[in-house]
């Protein structure tokens, strides 16, 4: 019997097309219609199965996930720095001895914007996702391995370097993440190659004989989508207030389009996220304006991280949220 076993992976790698023939212990895959847990989106994004969280806060009712078109769209909240999770009230658990796959498809819109964005299984403790990070002028894609030891939380991320040929990540395309595990064995991470239509390799993370504790210690894992905003604050040089006209700064960090509302740091006068109408915000702006009498309307000065020393002010003299601040 033990002698069939090569030739018959023999004919199997010259049928298949792919790398993703074999299971994570490399055991010729079969086709069964089961799956742990599976999420489609084509109406709406159900409440009874799915949570929306906020800087590790549960929020009553979903408001950064939204369906459109059957697709799951997944934002930020516009305030910098923040965690929106969007998980599964319900935890797969992994199967030992039949490993774990993670199948979805992705469309990463604008991948260069300043943010991170990772999907997976995962919790605040422990998990795996692919993550795409922009600096708002390139991104870098990299799967990413989550655990805990004595109560320390620790991202280790793998870049992903053999990419498909014209792979676009704001292109619709199938991902795979395949675990062996057993609490320490390897990952591999599989992208959909347009030249071959199939899921092609394009990562492996080797733990076996490497790593000195599980590389995931909780079995049972919720699937999760995360946006963190990490794009730079503007700091808005306007009037103290409508009745007291003299020169003030704010720092802008997020705003909410639909409330039609800027959220802004300003321990001097309004405290830290403080919500501003884009109406009165325009006012105490124009106001300085007309009292200052620049030669440049609406100015405003974007802080922009350099090395370790003190950040630059680029001055501007043009306001676009949506397009400097969210992911």
């Amino acid at each position: 019997m033990a002698n069939n076993v090569l030739p018959y992976k023999l004919a199997l790698e010259k049928q298949a097309v792919g790398d993703l023939f074999l299971d994570a212990w490399g055991v010729p895959k079969a086709s069964l219609a089961l799956s742990l847990f599976h999420g489609m989106f084509t109406y709406d994004v159900p409440s009874e199965y799915w949570k929306e969280s906020i800087n590790d806060v549960e929020q009553v009712a979903l408001v950064n996930a939204t369906s459109s078109n059957g697709e799951l769209v997944m934002t930020s909240n516009g305030v910098l720095n923040d965690s929106v999770v969007l998980d599964t009230f319900r935890s797969p658990r992994y199967q030992p001895n039949r490993g774990h796959l993670f199948s979805t498809s992705l469309f990463f819109d604008n991948p260069t914007l300043a943010g991170e964005r990772t999907v997976g299984i995962f919790t605040q403790e422990s998990g795996l996702g692919i993550r795409l990070r922009g600096n708002g002028s390139t991104w870098t894609m990299y799967l990413m391995s989550r655990t805990t030891v004595s109560a320390v939380t620790t991202d280790t991320e793998y870049e992903v370097l053999n990419l498909p040929v014209g792979f676009d990540p704001a292109k619709g395309n199938i991902y795979d993440i395949q675990m062996q595990w057993r609490g320490v064995g390897n990952f591999k991470l599989y992208i959909g190659d347009a030249a071959t239509g199939a899921s092609a390799l394009v990562l492996t993370v080797n733990n076996l004989n490497v790593v000195d504790n599980v590389t995931i210690y909780n079995p049972a894992l919720p699937i999760a989508f995360e946006c963190i905003n990490q794009g730079y604050p503007v700091m808005v040089l306007q009037v103290y207030s409508s009745t007291i006209p003299s020169g003030h700064n704010r720092v802008v960090i997020g705003y909410n389009l639909e409330q039609e509302v800027l959220i802004v740091n300003d321990p001097s006068a309004l405290g830290a996220n403080y919500r501003m109408s884009f109406e009165y915000f325009d006012l105490l702006w124009s106001m300085w304006d007309q009292i200052s009498g620049w030669p440049f309307p609406h100015l405003l000065w974007l802080i922009m991280p350099v090395d370790a020393a003190d950040p630059i002010l680029v001055a501007d003299c043009c306001y676009t949220p949506k397009e400097s601040l969210e992911p």
